[in-house]
């Protein structure tokens, strides 16, 4: 008898603690699931893989010297090199200080020609560390609708191009949404004039395309400025032939500056305005380095061209 006695004392807090188990996995099965930790909250968003804390406020301190944009702008060029970051600052500075424009179609090349097409885009969110910048949809719909360009996500979440570009965008015009598109190399001419239209259809005085493109690559400071004075001709004349035969001694993505170039084009925004152009070496002083070189300039209507004096360092 004690036997028994004993063994029921020990069976029931075992089969309570069953129940209990039972209990908890059916609830989580069935019922709310707890809240996602922090570090998967924004899974729906492409997270922050290129903001540098420190470059990036230098170049907020130091696009408060650097030329800006001034008026109306309809589209724009900016380096993704943030070595150069105050001149990506300052662009988007100009913007705010004028009619900061609602929507941002943000033009860069597809370093690794990775994904399915030549043209894609992401219709997620953007994490920073100033907040969420999010997609236009509609905008956004509208340009894969025509079937030139194709939402991969995961392609642009490690494209600094425009990835790095984000931050700026959320720190400078917080309410702006944007249009994030990369271009393959392989894009032709005919597709470049075809999006570049695209853009334009979609585009009002509420938006702004900018292309986010380094030229000179590798050459020291000398010769990256006499490549640059050719890039430079062909953006105030707008010659997309020449374009496409220039290569990496000269840009690294002919395509998005089509793209932009038919886009101002077909808006008859027909005016490039140059703010600045320098190189890596020149900001390092050290002529002899292998360099990256910037363009920053942007397109408006009108029968003023203007020219940035001296190199745009502040």
């Amino acid at each position: 008898m004690t036997r028994r006695v004993s063994l029921r004392n020990w069976a029931r807090p075992a089969l309570l603690s069953l129940l209990t188990v039972l209990l908890i996995v059916l609830t989580n099965g069935c019922g709310e699931r707890p809240a996602a930790p922090a570090s998967t909250a924004a899974r729906d968003s492409h997270p922050p893989l290129f903001f540098d804390e420190t470059l990036f406020f230098g170049a907020v301190r130091a696009a408060e010297s650097a030329p800006a944009p001034e008026g109306a702008v309809a589209g724009g060029i900016i380096p993704h090199h943030w070595l150069g970051g105050y001149l990506i600052t300052s662009f988007f500075r100009g913007l705010a200080a004028g009619d900061a424009p609602e929507t941002v179609f943000l033009i860069g090349p597809n370093h690794e020609n990775a994904g399915r097409a030549r043209a894609l885009t992401s219709d997620l969110l953007w994490a920073t560390p100033f907040g969420l910048v999010e997609p236009d949809a509609e905008r956004l719909r509208a340009l894969t609708e025509s079937g030139l360009v194709q939402v991969e996500s995961a392609v642009l979440t490690t494209e600094h191009s425009v990835a790095g570009i984000m931050p700026a965008i959320k720190y400078y015009l917080p309410e702006a949404r944007v249009v994030p598109i990369i271009l393959s190399g392989e894009l032709s001419p005919a597709e470049a004039r075809r999006l570049g239209d695209l853009l334009a259809a979609q585009s009002d005085r509420d938006t702004v395309v900018v292309a986010a493109v380094d030229f000179s690559h590798y050459l020291v400071s000398a010769e990256a400025r006499r490549r640059d004075a050719v890039s430079l001709e062909v953006l105030r004349t707008f010659d997309a032939a020449t374009l496409f035969t220039l290569n990496n001694d000269y840009l690294d993505s002919p395509p998005s500056i089509a793209v932009l170039m038919a886009a101002m084009a077909a808006v008859r925004a027909d005016q490039f305005v140059l703010l600045a152009n320098t190189n890596s070496g020149a900001l390092e002083r050290d002529e002899w380095a292998p360099t990256t070189s910037y363009i920053v300039g942007y397109y408006r209507s009108g029968a003023f061209s203007g020219e940035a004096t001296g190199d745009g360092t502040p």
